[in-house]
């Protein structure tokens, strides 16, 4: 039985170049379960794709990383098919490059989540000031989308809820005066706030989203 070349993304640890048993059973050993593919690029009529649990958000499994706001849980790994969808081998300069992307990518979350900005509402409710983000194509991604992904890399479990009344909008401005923050309302209906840093750095616009924290009950 042939192999195949992938590259494992287990929870919490780093992307990893590895070869497995070209059958349905291995694939789903890796992921715990049914697989789904996700497809994440193409190049000279093969595909890639981000072999994925396809139960993993249903049961809840461990965040592992993020594509483009949408959370990606449970542990998963790359692979490519040929136009016809038989399963192919990753060369090993592809291997390598997609090892890197998501390394890369790990990280980048993992810094931005250290950054973000959150304010107690109440016992159970906080205010949080996130930056807005946007997709390859250059579309806005939801704020809850961000929000469930930075917290997500921070190994916290968050129910988001859209803002909804002045005190989230209080809270929200709490967290920018405590950081020093030179902002403007651009929209009030949407929470939309331009900030400049109190050290001169690039304006930024940040989006407030509320959320439950599970922690907390």
């Amino acid at each position: 039985m042939s192999e195949l070349r992938i590259v494992i993304k287990r929870v919490g640890e780093e992307a990893e170049i590895t070869s497995i048993a070209n059958d349905y059973k291995s694939m789903q050993k890796i992921v715990g379960g049914l697989i789904e593919n996700v497809n994440i690029g193409r190049n000279n009529g093969q595909i890639f794709a981000l072999v994925v649990n396809d139960e993993g958000l249903v049961k809840k499994l461990p965040f592992n990383f993020a594509i483009e706001g949408k959370p990606i849980v449970g542990d998963v790994f790359i692979t490519k098919y040929s136009s016809a969808g038989e399963s192919l081998p990753l060369t090993v300069e592809e291997a390598e490059r997609w090892r890197q992307r998501l390394d890369s990518l790990n990280t980048k979350q993992q810094s931005e989540a250290a950054k973000v900005a959150a304010a107690p509402v109440d016992d159970s409710m906080q205010v949080l000031v996130i930056p807005i983000t946007h997709d390859e194509n250059g579309e806005t991604i939801p704020p809850e989308a961000t929000a469930l992904a930075l917290l997500g890399s921070l190994g916290r479990e968050v129910e988001v809820i859209p803002p909804e009344n002045d005190k989230i909008y209080d809270a929200a401005i709490a967290v920018l005066r405590q950081q020093d923050h030179q902002f403007e309302i651009v929209d009030p209906d949407d929470y939309l706030i331009k900030i400049r840093g109190a050290d001169g750095e690039q304006e930024k616009y940040l989006r407030v989203v509320r959320f439950i924290d599970s922690e907390q009950g």
